[in-house]
């Protein structure tokens, strides 16, 4: 059938048997514009009911993405991928386990982590691009994809279908995966990002104060098990020596790094308290260079580009016609900078640019640029977006800590920021943001009709307040009661419906729940 067309004659096939497909393509723009074609193939009349509630969910909806998705959904097609925000990736998932969505076109991170069975599993693409040109995937991740397949207690079985384009390439993907054995599992501690912060945190934590020691230690590891002990100890002398230099360990009695195997290691204030944060020390190293670095001035894109510079922060990538429009954000916004700019005949300089392209979106972010404009901009899906916030506001948090140590003056700069950050605002809503159940979208509404503080809001009638737009009656006592202990709510009063409903991703109780145990970088 449709052979022209074989992904959608698969796709067409389960779903008139009644079943549901998944599909995993290799980029993120092939799953949108797979399940944009399949949704216009789909005969069937959509669930009236079902519809409905996407007209609810999404009527505050502007960016492109999601009102694609919106379009999808409504005919019971649907894509995933890392651009999608967390609510809408819940949204496919929940739909297509309650049966309303037929197919899901995704990245194969779908198939890790979620449980998300189908009666056929699709593999169109098994390479990817990576490192400059195209890949194979692995065969654990093809497998891992694979079994996805046949939903328990609904089909008897479940097929995985992997495409080939000519007889050749069947060969290739029966010996490679259909035959061929996953790859073994690799212990990550030999990955000197993962392995520094280990280092440290024995030292720092007295788990282990010498050499001897901390290599005592990893032999016992998965990692010694699986690679045995060949040049775990020249990493580990190379890494005491990085934090030395840097001022994280100790040789206790000496000023001088002791070589000796059973010489004492003690942590600095320093090194514990980057252990403490959970970062990698090379970051740790960035972020105390930006806070020697600052004078007084102007310095938000500098912040921001040395929370980007650390190892922490995945940069976006550079496309073509980015090198000229950021060289020219460099030029005009330079005196921000903590750190010098490269030479533009380096390497170094398209790394730079890089961290200035990724400290940017951040940059738009708290400029309270709309989530459409940033996608235009940056090639940014709100998922991409509210991932680099994450990061970047517990990356600032760790800077503000370390400006206790190296740079005092630093600290209310990036409290501020951290605030700003977190709500997505400029400075001028910094005080509307404190109130429960407002975040940026409902401060700036207020900020708009004259209420810019507290103060105006303690001297404001309870009816000026919930006449705007996003608050109504309920949250306008709430707000009242907030800045005025002593107000009274109306017991009367009956509620009345805000005029517009505010954007739920923006707003919501300030209150975050206790965490126990040691905090992680994502935990923030």
């Amino acid at each position: 059938k449709q052979l022209d067309d074989p992904v959608w004659s698969l796709v067409k096939d389960t779903i008139d048997e009644g079943g549901q497909a998944l599909v995993f393509v290799n980029t993120r723009k092939s799953t949108e514009t797979l399940a944009v074609r399949f949704s216009r193939l789909v005969k069937e009349r959509p669930d009236e009911t079902f519809v409905k509630e996407l007209q609810e969910g999404f009527q505050d909806e502007h960016t492109s993405i999601g009102l694609s998705l919106k379009d999808c959904l409504r005919h019971g097609m649907a894509f995933h991928n890392a651009a999608l925000s967390n609510e809408h990736r819940r949204l496919v998932e929940s739909s297509f386990k309650a049966g309303r969505i037929k197919c899901i076109v995704a990245t194969p991170t779908l198939a890790a982590g979620i449980n998300l069975p189908a009666r056929r599993v699709i593999v169109r693409d098994v390479n990817r691009f990576d490192d400059g040109g195209y890949v194979p995937l692995p065969v654990m991740e093809v497998k891992q994809m694979c079994g996805r397949a046949g939903r328990p207690r609904y089909d008897p079985y479940g097929e995985a279908v992997l495409l080939a384009k000519t007889v050749d390439q069947s060969h290739m993907l029966f010996e490679n995966y259909l035959l061929g054995e996953p790859e073994d599992v690799e212990s990550k501690v030999g990955n000197e990002h993962v392995l520094r912060a280990h280092v440290l945190a024995l030292i720092a934590t007295d788990t282990a104060n010498t050499r001897a020691a901390i290599l005592d230690f990893l032999r016992r590891t998965f990692y010694a098990h699986q690679k045995g002990e060949q040049g775990m100890e020249e990493a580990v002398d190379n890494i005491v020596r990085f934090l030395w230099e840097e001022g994280m360990v100790r040789c206790p009695g000496t000023e001088m790094l002791a070589l000796e195997p059973e010489a004492d290691l003690k942590g600095t204030f320093f090194g514990k308290r980057v252990s403490d944060l959970y970062i990698d020390p090379m970051s740790a190293v960035k972020l105390r260079d930006g806070l020697l670095a600052y004078v007084p001035g102007e310095k938000t894109l500098g912040f921001l580009h040395a929370v980007c510079s650390t190892p922490d922060m995945l940069t976006l990538f550079l496309k073509r016609d980015d090198l000229d429009n950021l060289t020219e954000v460099v030029l005009d916004r330079k005196e921000e900078m903590l750190f010098m700019v490269p030479d533009m005949e380096t390497p170094d300089y398209e790394y730079f640019l890089a961290e200035v392209k990724t400290a940017l979106v951040l940059d738009s972010w708290i400029a309270e640029k709309d989530e459409e404009e940033m996608h235009r901009a940056f090639g940014t899906g709100p998922g991409d977006i509210h991932n680099k916030v994450e990061i970047g506001e517990w990356l600032l948090y760790s800077m503000r800590e370390l400006s206790n140590i190296f740079n005092k003056d630093c600290y209310p700069i990036l409290t501020k920021l951290m605030t700003r950050m977190r709500y997505g605002v400029r400075e001028d809503l910094l005080e509307l943001v404190e109130l429960k159940g407002v975040g940026r979208a409902r401060a700036r509404s207020l900020h708009k009709k004259g209420f810019t503080s507290w103060e105006r809001l303690r001297e404001a009638d309870v009816h000026a307040i919930s006449s705007v737009t996003g608050i109504g009656d309920t949250l306008a006592e709430r707000i009242k009661k907030q800045v005025d202990p002593s107000f009274v709510p109306s017991k009367s009063a009956k509620p009345r419906q805000p005029k517009e409903r505010a954007p739920q991703t923006r707003d919501g109780p300030k209150e975050e729940p206790s965490k126990k145990g040691q905090t992680k970088l994502l935990d923030f």
